[in-house]
Parts: structure tokens; sequence; C-alpha cells
């Protein structure tokens, strides 16, 4: 009995994975343990990152070509360069586009939402910043810890929850919420 891979890294022919890719978005994975840069190909029309990720089934891969493997925490030498590397779905904590998303917006599609001060923990990390709702939603019930997905934030510090690691700002992340160990609807507060 032979498992099927996802059309992205399987053998079998897909229609949107055939031939060289019309789209192509530099990205940074982190995990647990590594962060992984490289390059997300497909074809077919623009898409959003966070539509993508949430695309993807549970248990399925993510693909990255052109990748460095990183220590998640701390800026050193890659561990490695590989030609493809698969990430599953499961441990992906953050996805963030580096460079400019060439992603335009698409007016179809859009849905007016409000930015609202949010603060995560992940494992590893503290991960404060907008997060977007509809502009009536309370976020004091927005239901972040029971969603599978992934949502996007802006204007996000990234903070190691251990010593040893310096924080960093990202313009745009995307959160896996499966991931997510705690949840507030306002910024972080300086320490008492």
């Amino acid at each position: 009995m032979s498992e099927s891979l996802p059309a992205a890294v399987s053998d079998e022919p897909a229609t949107e994975n055939s031939g060289p890719p019309s789209r192509v978005l530099c990205l940074a994975i982190t995990t647990d343990s590594y962060r992984v840069t490289g390059e997300f190909r497909y074809q077919g029309a623009s898409r959003r990152l966070v539509d993508i990720l949430n695309s993807l089934d549970a248990g399925g891969v993510f693909p990255l070509y052109d990748a460095r493997l990183l220590h998640a925490f701390q800026e050193a030498e890659p561990l490695g360069e590989f030609e493809l590397v698969q990430v599953r779905r499961e441990a992906i904590i953050l996805a963030e586009v580096i460079g400019d998303d060439a992603v335009p917006p698409q007016p179809m599609e859009a849905v007016t939402k409000a930015a609202f001060p949010v603060t995560f923990t992940v494992p590893g990390y503290r991960v404060a910043g907008s997060a977007y709702l509809l502009p009536e939603a309370d976020p004091l019930r927005a239901p972040f810890l029971t969603s599978r997905y992934f949502t996007p934030m802006t204007a996000v510090p990234i903070t190691p929850a251990g010593a040893g690691g310096a924080a960093r700002q990202s313009s745009l992340v995307m959160l896996n919420l499966a991931r997510a160990l705690f949840f507030a609807p306002a910024a972080p507060s300086a320490a008492r």
C-alpha cells in the first residue's frame, strides 16, 4: 500500500503544478526548533499566503525550494541547504513573506476588516501585533483558540520565550492558530 503525496510534491502530474512555476513567494517558516527559508512555487492566479496555507489539508506538506535550514532562535550559519524540503502543515508555527509580497489585493474577495491589537504565545515565542476581524466584532470574544487555521498579523514583534535569542520585527506573519497556546486581546503592557 502506498501513500499518495500532495500534488505539490507528488510524481503524479497536476494541472496547477505542471510546467515551470508562474508565481514564487520567498518565505521563512518557523517550527519548534528551526527556521526554513526558501521559495514556494506555484502556478495559477495570485493567492494570498494565508489562503495557500489554509487550503492545505491536515497532514499535508508545504514544499520549499532552494531551502536553507537555520537555527530558530539565533543568527548563525545555515545548518544545511537543500533543493527541496517538505514541511508538515502541523509543524508550522509562523510563516513570513521575505521581501515584498507580490500578491496584489483582489477587490472581489476583499471583506472590510478592522485591526485589533492581540498577543499570542506559541511554542518558543510571544507574537504581538494586529489581527483582523469584522469591524463590529468584539475582540474579547473572538474565538481564535478554537480555530485550526492560519491568521494574518501585521506589525509584529516576535520575541523568543527563552534567553539566547533576539526579538525580530516582521511586517506580515501568518500564525498557525492550531499551535497557539495563549491569546490576549491586547498588546502586551510593560513589565511591572
